[in-house]
Parts: structure tokens; C-alpha cells; sequence
């Protein structure tokens, strides 16, 4: 998989995935935007960890969790404003034994 800079193709290189997943996997802290109800973006700054080419994030937030059951769509982002990095997609609550109940799967 291969991502772009936003704009055409003609505007930028294509970004090798490789070099994506090493910053989410270097990453420790994400943004995560969930869509309220009304239409209302909210972003909340949440720890995680990518593992086994996904995202888990610790989600203590119930205004994002009120959002995520009815709109699983989100975005997440890190930091950095220069060198930016943007995954979009839908969480769900993650399950399984090695899972806390307060992760999101995105």
C-alpha cells in the first residue's frame, strides 16, 4: 500500500506504507477524532500502541465512546504538525484476553 500527500498525484510521491507504520509503530500518543451526534468533531489526545497492523487506543473518554457506537467512523493522527501522519477508519471495542476493556480497535 502506498499513500499520498494530500493533493493530486501529480502533487506529491507516493508515501511507501513501510514508512507510515514505522511512525505509528514509534508513536506512544495519538489524536483520535470521533463525530458526535450533532455533527460535533471531537478530538482527545489518547495513548495507544500499533500491534499486529492495527491500532489499539485507550479509550477513557465517554464522549468519544458515545460517539463510537453509533459512528464507528474515526481518524487518527499523531502530533507532529510538519511531518503528518493521518490514518482513517472504523473502531470497534477491542476483546480477546490480552485486551484492555477501555481499547479501541481501529
Amino acid at each position: 500500500m502506498a499513500l499520498r500527500m494530500w493533493g493530486s498525484e501529480r502533487d506529491a510521491p507516493a508515501i511507501p506504507w513501510s514508512d507510515v507504520e514505522a511512525r505509528l509503530m514509534a508513536a506512544e500518543e495519538y489524536w483520535l477524532v470521533s463525530v458526535q451526534g450533532n455533527g460535533t468533531p471531537t478530538p482527545r489526545p489518547v495513548w495507544g500502541v500499533w500491534m499486529d497492523e492495527r491500532l489499539l487506543l485507550s479509550v477513557g473518554s465517554t464522549s468519544h465512546w458515545r460517539a463510537i457506537v453509533p459512528h464507528p467512523e474515526v481518524a487518527i493522527h499523531l502530533g507532529d504538525a510538519v511531518s503528518v501522519v493521518i490514518v482513517e477508519g472504523r473502531a470497534r471495542r477491542a476483546t480477546g484476553e490480552d485486551t484492555f476493556r477501555a481499547y479501541v480497535e481501529v
